[in-house]
């Protein structure tokens, strides 16, 4: 099977495989509430954030490692891939069991941690077994590494599919014939174990050649130069993605960070769908870099992957643009929980940027640029707390979310510098022509978005859910028809096409 080809499967299964993990987080927080108190999702979330804290302490070496991969499986280096991937082994066995160690060392801060709620046994068992839960996501993990590097991602979106179709019936099963919380927490550890044990079985049979070897010191010391890179980005991108929930709670309302929940609710769901299409292209991408780094070929590569990007943000985010407000206000929520339009504006700008320019964040990442990167992941960090700071006060929650998108266009700056002049070797004239290409993707955004929402605006339908079907259809018609107009015999809205229609023949013939 084509590389093309291969990237196509793998994405379209990981849309699927992220759809239904929404679908089931939906459903089981849905009856969680009705079932269980309100409190121990509180607690169940405040531990999940102290976790994913302590997740730092994988560093970055699953990317490290998947990029040192791409040459040795490209070239069917059965000792290079044994040798690689048993490092990655010790490291998660190690990690894994950090996690339980640093979860008995947390037990006497709990109380700290948690405000108006008593610290009693059974809360530190909730804990505990969150803990083993995160500790298990590590072991027999380095088997994922493995799949995902050697362009196999489909089966772990298909086994992770099935496990979370098969235990959220059983959660959902505990929750109304127990109302056990214990037992609930308890089958998502089993679920993890079982997720990690069938990609283990399936791994064995696509390569059978993997065994243990000694620890390898000279790759260890080959993937630790990347690491120490990844490791300062990734505290760095863990301070940017937390920094705006902070900042308005402290300095401007507690209670406005549940408001902006209702809405950042529905814009995560929106990228992880997208980011589970897009994904999967970057180990294509490794190999082709590995392949033919430099070229013209993979300059032009990238700008289709973008403009196809741009296609996706604009289908995605022109209809969140226009009725998220009457979504939230009139069909789930009511108008009591709305935020400024405005501040609708400035989240889609920033799902647009991070949309289109993560074209950026797959090449550097399959190029393995992490020393650059780590450099823009801080300035970036730097720029969104500065600048948030100084506008709270005076614009609000506006305030905080103009930081966020101003580091957001610097991310973008930096990261196209970086890519064309490492990836490309800065062809005479394509950083220009980059550029060019998405000033006028912008403009024909904004322009769509604006008519859209002036059409809806009139649009004299009584029934809400009717009147966004139809909205919703609208935006994505006229924007379609624009870029078909304006686009249409471009060279990357043909590969686009041919794209599309090799997809749907393959289909077909299913």
């Amino acid at each position: 099977m084509g590389r093309k080809q291969v990237a196509i499967r793998n994405s379209a299964v990981g849309l699927l495989s992220q759809i239904v993990t929404i679908l089931a987080q939906f459903i089981t927080r849905s009856i969680f509430i009705r079932y269980l108190s309100i409190e121990l999702l509180a607690v169940s979330s405040t531990f999940t954030s102290l976790l994913q804290a302590l997740s730092l302490a994988e560093l970055g070496f699953q990317s490290a490692v998947t990029y040192v991969l791409y040459k040795p499986l490209s070239e069917d280096d059965h000792e290079k891939i044994n040798e690689i991937v048993n490092v990655l082994r010790i490291i998660y066995m190690l990690i894994g069991i950090m996690f339980c160690i640093a979860g008995l060392a947390f037990q006497p801060l709990l109380k700290f941690i948690l405000s108006d709620v008593e610290v009693t046994p059974y809360i530190r068992i909730i804990f505990l077994i969150q803990v083993a839960n995160s500790a298990c996501s590590y072991f027999l993990a380095y088997r994922r590494t493995l799949l995902h590097a050697d362009q196999m991602a489909y089966l772990l979106n298909l086994i992770n599919t099935l496990v979370n179709v098969l235990f959220t019936v059983a959660k959902i099963l505990i929750i109304v014939l127990t109302k056990n919380y214990l037992l609930f927490i308890g089958a998502t550890t089993i679920q993890t174990i079982v997720s990690n044990l069938m990609i283990h079985i399936v791994d064995r049979k696509k390569h059978p050649y993997f065994h243990h070897t000694k620890f390898n010191k000279d790759i260890f010391k080959q993937i630790l130069g990347s690491v120490k890179h990844l490791f300062t980005a990734k505290i760095a991108g863990y301070i940017y993605s937390s920094t705006d929930y902070l900042v308005v709670s402290s300095l401007v309302s507690t209670v406005a960070v549940g408001f902006m929940t209702n809405y950042t609710t529905i814009t995560s769901s929106l990228r992880s769908l997208v980011k589970s299409i897009f994904l999967p292209l970057v180990p294509t991408f490794g190999r082709m870099l590995t392949e033919s780094k430099g070229t013209a070929y993979s300059e032009k590569v990238f700008r289709r992957y973008t403009f196809i990007r741009f296609m996706t943000a604009g289908f995605v985010i022109i209809p969140t643009f226009v009725l998220i407000q009457d979504f939230i206000g009139n069909l789930w929520l009511d108008s009591r929980f709305l935020l400024s339009g405005t501040i609708v504006l400035l989240y889609c700008i920033d799902m647009y940027i991070d949309m289109v320019h993560s074209a950026l964040c797959d090449f550097i990442n399959a190029a393995g640029l992490f020393k650059e990167e780590r450099n823009i992941e801080i300035a970036g960090a730097v720029t969104n707390i500065t600048l948030s700071l100084a506008l709270a006060k005076p614009l609000g929650i506006e305030g905080v979310l103009i930081g966020t998108a101003i580091s957001q266009v610097l991310f973008w700056i930096l990261r196209s510098r970086t890519v064309y002049r490492n990836c490309f070797d800065q062809i005479k004239g394509s950083f220009t022509r980059y550029w060019l290409d998405n000033l006028l993707y912008i403009v024909i955004f904004a322009s769509i978005a604006a008519c859209c929402t002036f059409a809806y605006s009139k649009l004299q339908i009584r029934s809400t859910l009717l009147r966004l079907v139809v909205g919703g259809i609208g935006c994505e018609v006229l924007f379609a028809a624009v870029v078909i107009i304006l686009l249409g015999r471009t060279d990357r809205f043909k590969e686009l096409i041919r794209l599309a229609k090799s997809a749907f023949k393959k289909i077909s013939k299913r």
